[in-house]
């Protein structure tokens, strides 16, 4: 078993956890990529020892928000963090805690439920993100059950759009911190070789997509429900499959 990450590591200086709230504050309120100036305009501007400011720089560097870059038009330069580099990290987090699959389904049930209903409820708010879900449907529509492939890289495209019409950013971070932990293997032990239950997944995103394309969020919370409860049966029965496999 993995052993946890630990939890007692070195405490940051407070002056440079307090010059890190200032500065964080103040990238942003900056457009990505703006120049903050070189280390010396930061010493000056936040009133901290070079030692301070450095580690002030590393913890910012970390959060990705912050870039370094050397020569000579080099200095400190604002970074807007990334939703795949956030959920990564959060992945890696979910790894060292040895969290289940079962967990995994559980919480994405009720984030992806939520990001449906959201979604019905915006469905006129975009445009273009209304026309990236209906064709999302219309790709899962045309690809064959028979292909866990092409399903997969459907059903992501179809969880993406979902997301997009939710617009709600909180969801989209958790989701796609579960999606990088593991949704690919479970995906994998659930619908490989598995051509009947590619088929009702795929018609059951189907009729949710058209729900939600419909505006009907109601409908849609059910049919959300309705997907990972049939998901944690093949789940359970995947995970009984593969014990009965190792004895």
């Amino acid at each position: 078993m993995r052993k946890k990450q630990s939890e007692s590591g070195r405490k940051s200086n407070p002056s440079s956890v307090a010059a890190a709230k200032v500065l964080r504050r103040e990238i942003m309120a900056l457009p990505d990529g703006t120049r903050l100036g070189i280390e010396g305009d930061m010493l000056a501007r936040l009133g901290i020892s070079r030692p301070t400011f450095r580690e002030t720089a590393r913890m910012l560097e970390r959060e990705q928000i912050l870039t370094i870059r050397t020569g000579p038009h080099g200095g400190y330069f604002t970074r807007r963090p990334t939703f795949s580099a956030v959920s990564q990290v959060a992945a890696t987090f979910l790894e060292f805690e040895n969290t289940s699959m079962m967990d995994l389904m559980n919480v994405a049930n009720a984030l992806m439920t939520e990001a449906a209903r959201l979604a019905a409820v915006n469905i006129n708010s975009s445009e273009a993100k209304r026309k990236r879900l209906a064709g999302a449907v219309q790709r899962l529509k045309k690809d064959p059950a028979d292909d866990h492939t092409k399903y997969s890289a459907a059903d992501g495209e179809f969880v993406m759009a979902v997301l997009g019409l939710a617009n709600n950013p909180a969801i989209s971070l958790f989701v796609r911190s579960l999606y990088n932990f593991g949704f690919a293997e479970a995906s994998r032990r659930v619908f490989s070789g598995k051509p009947d239950r590619i088929e009702t997944r795929r018609q059951s995103r189907i009729d949710l997509g058209e729900a939600i394309l419909a505006g009907e969020a109601r409908r849609a919370v059910t049919l959300s429900d309705d997907q990972y409860e049939i998901a944690r049966h093949w789940l359970d029965e995947a995970r009984a499959s593969a014990y009965r496999g190792k004895r």
